[in-house]
């Protein structure tokens, strides 16, 4: 009976070891009503208060760079608080992705605006955005400042409802580097004001509340897509280019990206009792004279369209590769799934650097990857990067970690 038992026991255990070790499950992300957007729950951060928001850059405060959902609408500072470090977002270095998730952020503050981007390299997306929901409201100085760092805007609603002598505009850069790839754009002044940065626009609708769409003071700017129209008072260009330089006329083609054309409505667009000017085909922008002359301008808008590749995005994030099995002259690659992925990439190299790697697209149903034709007996390496669909546009995360494995 005592070595029945024995044996037994001896069997148990050697049940219990052969068990693999349960990995920590990961946990539920949540529901969206977006799902191209909707990312891994253990990335996201959530603000839910205006100090909250204030104190991204404070590691001190336990914030820092990373990802950030708003959770609710509010305004920074108040009526009888617009002090600087009380009425604005100031981002001062480090990379960080602001998801105002359906909410709405704007500043009691006249004279900054709602961001204030001062060095950090910030993307902004609204993974609920509507029509009828603003997603940033600026008052005079607008909804986004950039001096420099680089910000890209992916999507959202941005609108600058009062005009002061601070600003008037959604997006204002006035250094650094910023790309737009969808959205829509109001300012009680203009939309969109390049007054000294490199500004490229991919798409989204820029409409000026007063004068202009895009007014253009400085720096680089290039238009792959987007529609601009002009305000409809007599006044709304929807190009003013060299603002700054009166009195010169500027060839449109100079902000069009490689392979880019536009059209507009209407052909002429100023008339007065003294003047009738019309645009060329070579041109698309508006200028200005001093003295301004007197006479109303044809409400104006004009598309651009052109051929936009998927860009690398820090809103996606990476999958991560989970394994890399090998058979006979093949490998099975493996991955977390994304939610919301439109496809997915695997890249394999025989070489640690990836170099002459070859790449293979995946449906985004799937989260494996049969390698064929591979070398017999050589090491296999391979990554995996998410695409997803965001405003528009494709964008595609960075590469995951490598694996790899020898290949039998």
């Amino acid at each position: 009976m005592r070595k029945l038992v024995a044996a037994l026991a001896v069997l148990a255990i050697a049940f219990l070891v052969a068990q693999p070790a349960l990995a920590d499950s990961p946990p539920l992300e949540a529901a969206s009503s977006d799902a191209s957007i909707t990312t891994q729950a253990t990335k996201w951060r959530t603000i839910s208060t205006p100090e909250q928001l204030r104190h991204l850059t404070l590691k001190s405060e336990g914030f820092g760079p990373g990802y950030y959902r708003i959770a609710n609408d509010f305004t920074l500072g108040d009526k009888n608080n617009t002090d600087d470090d009380v009425a604005t977002c100031a981002l001062l270095s480090g990379k960080f992705v602001i998801d105002f998730n359906g909410h709405t952020v704007q500043s009691a503050c006249e004279n900054l605006a709602t961001f204030t981007v001062q060095g950090a390299n910030v993307t902004f997306l609204d993974s609920k955005a509507t029509s009828n929901k603003v997603s940033v409201n600026g008052l005079g100085a607008g909804c986004i400042e950039l001096r420099k760092g680089s910000v890209a805007i992916l999507n959202g609603n941005y609108a600058c409802k009062k005009f002061s002598g601070a600003g008037g505009s959604a997006v204002h850069v006035g250094g650094g580097t910023c790309t737009i790839g969808g959205g829509a754009f109001s300012g009680t002044y203009c939309a969109l004001y390049n007054a000294g940065g490199k500004l490229t626009v991919n798409g989204g609708k820029f409409y000026g509340g007063y004068p202009h769409a895009l007014l253009v003071g400085g720096g680089t700017t290039k238009l792959a897509g987007g529609v601009f129209t002009g305000a409809n008072n007599g006044y709304g260009h929807a190009f003013a280019i060299g603002a700054l330089t009166l009195g010169k006329t500027f060839n449109a083609n100079g902000l069009l990206a490689k392979g880019a054309s536009w059209s507009q409505t209407p052909s002429v667009v100023y008339h007065s009792n003294t003047a009738d000017w019309s645009y060329y085909p070579t041109y698309a922008v508006s200028y200005m004279t001093m003295p301004y002359p007197f006479g109303s301008i044809a409400q104006q808008s004009i598309s651009v369209k052109g051929k936009v590749g998927a860009k690398k995005s820090a809103a996606v994030i990476a999958p991560s590769l989970k394994s890399i099995e090998t058979g006979k002259r093949k490998a099975t690659v493996t991955w977390e799934k994304i939610s919301g992925a439109t496809k997915y990439q695997v890249r394999y190299s025989t070489a640690k650097s990836m170099k002459g790697a070859k790449t293979a697209n995946v449906a985004k149903s799937k989260t494996s990857c049969v390698l064929k034709k591979l070398a017999s007996k050589k090491r296999c390496y391979a990554q995996v990067r998410a695409f997803r669909s965001i405003g528009g546009h494709s964008y595609y995360s960075t590469w995951s970690a490598k694996k790899s494995a020898v290949v039998k």
